[in-house]
């Protein structure tokens, strides 16, 4: 699945929609790209740097507004992606509680366990298992409503680990079927990283410039 939207940033963001809005990241079946519905009053947002270009659905013979494909649609099943919706639509999703874990270096279980242990701050008691794992992400996510969690790095993992990965990575997934926390978010690649390198390349670009 996709991150969420937050109902507030993208309003405030697009100045539109109405008090029963509901937002969704949707992707075209043409040309794959990664739009926002809203789903009370069936609009399209199609492009990220400007709320003024959306249709609204209810013609049945709209064109895509993204490549002109007359036969088109959309589905809100993106699931394991490439992260496209954290680097083209930052600034309307929510962050405001969220852990990220990068599994793309990961090497064996041992590693995996070293990995989760730091990044969640576990107590130094931990099992390193998964039964230790699930008990640690449950206590950890307790106090916290609506937590989103972020998991990077998904295809390194799989290949490097193919006779752990799946079964640690749903042991995630389980917190959200559960209802212990909002969303657990897997994304194939490291978009943080990219996104992280871009604004330093900026930055630094921004440097020479103003040094000119």
């Amino acid at each position: 699945m996709a991150l969420p939207l937050n109902k507030e940033k993208f309003e405030k963001w697009s100045g539109l929609g109405c008090s029963n809005s509901s937002y969704a990241f949707v992707v075209t079946n043409c040309c794959s790209s990664i739009c926002v519905e809203d789903e009370e009053l069936h609009e399209l947002f199609y492009d990220s740097h400007d709320p003024n270009r959306y249709i609204a659905l209810y013609d049945d013979d709209l064109a895509c507004p993204v490549c002109g494909v007359k036969e088109w649609d959309y589905t809100d099943k993106l699931g394991v992606n490439d992260g496209r919706e954290y680097t083209e639509w930052p600034n309307v999703l929510e962050f405001d509680s969220s852990s990220l874990i990068d599994l793309s270096d990961i090497v064996d279980e041992s590693s995996f366990h070293d990995h989760v242990m730091k990044s969640f701050v576990f107590p130094a008691y931990y099992g390193r298992n998964l039964d230790a794992l699930w008990d640690c992400l449950v206590d950890m996510l307790i106090p916290f409503e609506n937590h989103i969690i972020r998991i990077e790095g998904v295809r390194n993992f799989k290949s490097a680990c193919s006779d752990f990965a799946d079964t640690a990575i749903r042991c995630f997934i389980d917190l959200q079927t559960k209802n212990y926390c909002k969303a657990v978010v897997l994304f194939d690649d490291s978009p943080s990283l990219i996104k992280s390198s871009a604004n330093k390349a900026n930055s630094a670009d921004a440097k020479c410039r103003a040094a000119d």
